[in-house]
């Protein structure tokens, strides 16, 4: 078996731990936020999405050092450098702890006058409001301090171990949930202890068994202090494009809840469970391909490399138009299914946040490419610019008494200006060429999504129009069978197919 035949099945094993985990954490997460929005309410549910935001949104000067400590590993690993892979955790680790102090400064200061001054809760609920933020910053400071350990494991590709703990920790969720609707205390408090002990628990989890498995996560003396700069300067430009992404995004929940109330951020907040879902599904694929994505750009591997990037981008973008299509066809049944009441703008909401998230796929691929490369200054300025935009024209839609969900429609312009953006970029800095990416990768999405869409269309209006339980299993059926026959006739290449017959041939026959 040649190495990259090894390292396709390899992406291939990975993907389906992950997206088994995915589905079965899916139908967990979603019985949970029932259960946790029924024993809430929605102003409670509401508070604690617009607190969880505000929190979330300072982890921007964490994100830029996840994807930089990945690269990093990912080049030691494909050069075999355990002792460099020793220097690399050790640097990351280091600079993790002096984030961690500087966001706690940041969160005491800035965060909690945002929290006091700028934000609408309730007056009643201020000292609970209070403890969640705390508890938040608990939780998301050993997110922090975990981001080398779980870099190693991504890198290592040990995809079997998430698969196995996130499956445990929505398990154990849901007991959380249910608990909820039988403690006494304040439910809010509870539910964001409880949270927050279990995310602590997984975190220290992760970097005792990092220690015990993977002999490079120990502490060595690093006497080259190059590795902190090249660590920090990749960092740093990464941290632009972070930031800017993570503070137009997250702003959303602050800026409808200066124009609105948190019966607003409710339904945004459910909107948004349900887009996380959506992402972690297609981030499973993304996080099986990223290693092996990143070791053939720095191998020189140009026909796996290219061919990787291709089939990571198509494969992607079909696992997300088959999430998508059925919640932009039957929005409102599958949310009554989900919950007992569907809070008003929360359909809108779902529905243009699936076409924003349509580019999830294709954006992280590129971005991955450019990051590879290490020639990312250009390419963050050039994107913060574009997410940025985002925060007055949103503003100017609700100023304007645009409906509220409008404050997501700047978001999929500069997205998918952005994408071209990324392209340009990942052009610039790899053996990607404009025609073998129109030809491989455009070419083939574009026939699948248009290709797929008339006979669910005709049938949605003509035969299936009532929001049923019936009606919308039936066009869930049709979506997957239209999306399927496109994909295989359209959508993938001749190579591809034959994988895809032989593996039928093999399987045993009755």
């Amino acid at each position: 078996m040649t190495r990259n035949s090894y390292n396709n099945r390899r992406i291939a094993r990975n993907s389906m731990l992950l997206y088994c985990r995915s589905v079965v954490t899916l139908v967990i997460s979603l019985y949970t936020s029932r259960i946790v929005l029924e024993a809430l309410g929605f102003e409670d549910f509401g508070v604690y999405a617009l607190v969880g935001s505000t929190v979330t949104m300072f982890s921007l000067f964490s994100t830029s050092f996840i994807s930089s400590t990945q690269r990093f590993i990912n080049i030691a690993m494909e050069r075999n450098g355990i002792d460099e892979l020793s220097r690399i955790f050790t640097a990351s680790v280091k600079l993790h702890r002096l984030l961690a102090a500087g966001i706690l400064i940041l969160f005491e200061t800035l965060g909690l006058w945002i929290v006091n001054t700028k934000l609408n809760f309730p007056p009643e609920d201020m000292p609970a409001v209070h403890v969640v933020y705390q508890l938040s910053v608990v939780s998301f400071l050993f997110n922090v301090l975990s981001v080398p350990y779980n870099a190693v494991i991504t890198a290592k590709e040990r995809m079997g171990l998430f698969a196995a703990v996130n499956i445990a920790e929505s398990v154990v969720k849901l007991g959380i949930a249910v608990a909820l609707m039988h403690t006494s205390s304040n439910r809010l408090i509870f539910y964001a202890a409880m949270l927050t002990t279990l995310s602590v628990a997984v975190r220290i989890f992760y970097g005792i068994y990092c220690r015990c498995h993977f002999s490079e996560c120990r502490m060595v003396k690093i006497t080259d202090k190059r590795i902190y700069r090249e660590i920090l300067g990749i960092s740093g430009w990464n941290f632009l494009g972070s930031s800017s992404s993570i503070i137009t995004i997250e702003s959303i929940g602050i800026v409808l809840n200066l124009f609105f109330n948190v019966l607003m951020n409710a339904a945004k907040g459910l909107a948004s469970q349900i887009e996380n879902v959506v992402r972690s599904l297609v981030e499973n694929l993304m996080m099986s391909i990223r290693p092996q994505l990143t070791r053939s750009y720095a191998s020189g591997d140009t026909a796996f490399f290219n061919s990787l990037v291709s089939r990571g981008t198509r494969f992607g973008t079909y696992l997300t138009l088959l999430l998508c299509l059925p919640l932009l066809f039957r929005t409102y049944t599958l949310l009554s299914l989900w919950l007992k009441s569907v809070p008003s703008y929360t359909v809108p909401f779902v529905r243009i946040i699936m076409i924003y998230i349509l580019i999830m796929p294709a954006s992280s691929v590129l971005d991955t490419v450019t990051l590879a490369s290490g020639r990312i200054k250009s390419s963050q300025i050039t994107l913060s610019l574009l997410q940025l935009s985002n925060l007055p024209l949103m503003c100017l839609a609700l100023y304007a008494g645009l409906p509220p969900y409008c404050v997501y429609l700047p978001f999929i312009v500069t997205g998918y200006t952005a994408l071209y953006v990324r392209l340009r970029y990942a052009i610039a800095n790899s053996t990607i060429t404009m025609k073998s990416y129109m030809a491989d990768t455009f070419s083939p999405i574009i026939h699948v999504t248009l290709c797929s869409l008339p006979l669910p269309l005709v049938m949605q209006m003509w035969l299936f129009d009532a929001d049923t339980i019936a009606n919308t299993f039936i066009m869930c059926v049709i979506l997957t069978l239209s999306l399927s026959a496109s994909v295989y006739l359209f959508g993938i290449t001749r190579e591809e197919r034959n994988v895809i017959l032989n593996h039928i041939r093999k399987q045993p026959r009755p």
